[in-house]
Parts: C-alpha cells; structure tokens; sequence
C-alpha cells in the first residue's frame, strides 16, 4: 500500500467590508482543478468566524488555510511516467452569508509524481 505523504492546502487573505463571512451555509468557499470542466466546481464550508469580532463597520481581514478535498491525485487517463509529472492548478472564491461572491483565486501550477 502507497501511502501519500504530502498534502495540497491554498493559504490566502482575505477582507470583507461588512464581516459577515463565515458561520452560515451560504459561506462556501468554490474551488475547481484545471484538469477538469471549467464549471465543475466543488464546495466546502467556509471555516466558523468568532461571532464576538464581527463588525459590519469595520468588516473583518484575516486569512484561511483551505485544503482541498479529494487532494489532487494523478489522472488515471494519464499517460505520466514515474519521472514525467501531472499539472493542475486550482481556482477558487467564496460568498459571504448574503451570497455575495468574492474575486476569484487562481494558484500556482502544481506537480503531481506518480
């Protein structure tokens, strides 16, 4: 058995003027893999917010460590070898508690070995 040692994580900042991200099910962070359909985007929950520091006069910044699930695995229609390499990169934005959609995030290339 393989065991995967590395794990894929998207580190990124963020500011919302009115600070209401997070602790709703309308706070999803919307991310996709290159290699697939470009409206093929998955969900997962935005990550809770301490409710004590909202603030829609101030808004809230911070950042999110987000790791995508399933990571990110060689296509099995691939044709790499052990020394060639797979490349995706990922797309990502979220909405807020009143749906609003933030600016989309587009990362770096990244390498998958076999």
């Amino acid at each position: 058995m393989r065991v995967n040692l590395d794990t894929c994580y998207i580190y990124f900042s963020l500011t919302d003027g009115d600070g209401d991200i997070g602790n709703s099910s309308t706070s999803v962070i919307y991310y996709r893999d290159s290699r697939y359909a470009s409206d093929s985007f998955l969900t997962a929950s935005f990550p809770a917010i301490d409710p004590t520091i909202e603030n829609p006069i101030y808004g809230l910044q911070g950042t999110c460590i987000f790791i995508p699930e399933p990571q990110p695995v060689p296509r099995p229609d691939s044709v790499h070898t052990a020394t060639q390499r797979d490349t995706l990169s990922y797309e990502l934005y979220i909405t807020d508690r009143a749906g609003h959609k933030s600016n989309h995030i587009f990362t770096h290339q990244l390498y998958i070995t076999p």
